[in-house]
């Protein structure tokens, strides 16, 4: 997962001069109820609140209200699918943010029977769409701007 900050090209029409996570800290920064910055170097204090949706981090972008917010670029791919094409909207720029790797994600199977057969058949269908180019096709589309 690609670590990204989202800010407002209104406002910014020539983007942040953000050269490396630290830098994020120089501006007004929004994140969501539940949500850990400490992988981008964040703490309590260097956020000035926290909001319930992607949905109004936008609005708070848009309106000036917040210079950016912190997400994963690949979760905007993933509310395309269900409708909130917000990755589309043209005042919204999302760069990576400089000098972090990208996250990796993690799965859990419970130890059970069920959760051992679980594992063994997504395993098994990983590999195949690997084998297949599926895997990687269905990654770039969540990738993609």
């Amino acid at each position: 997962m690609t670590p990204s900050y989202f800010y407002s090209k209104r406002h910014y029409p020539d983007g942040l001069p953000i050269e490396r996570a630290e830098d994020l800290k120089n501006y007004r920064i929004n994140g969501i109820h539940g949500y850990n910055y400490v992988d981008y170097g964040l703490t309590e204090d260097d956020l000035e609140g926290r909001v319930d949706g992607h949905e109004i981090l936008i609005c708070k972008l848009h309106r000036g209200r917040i210079d950016l917010f912190i997400e994963w670029s690949e979760v905007f791919g993933g509310f395309r699918e269900i409708d909130k094409p917000f990755i589309d909207d043209p005042d919204l720029g999302y760069p990576v943010i400089p000098g972090l790797e990208k996250t990796t994600m993690h799965l859990m199977f419970s130890r059970s029977e069920l959760g051992w057969r679980l594992k063994q058949a997504f395993d098994r269908r990983l590999e195949e769409m690997e084998s297949s180019g599926r895997l990687e096709e269905l990654i770039g589309e969540y990738a993609k701007p």
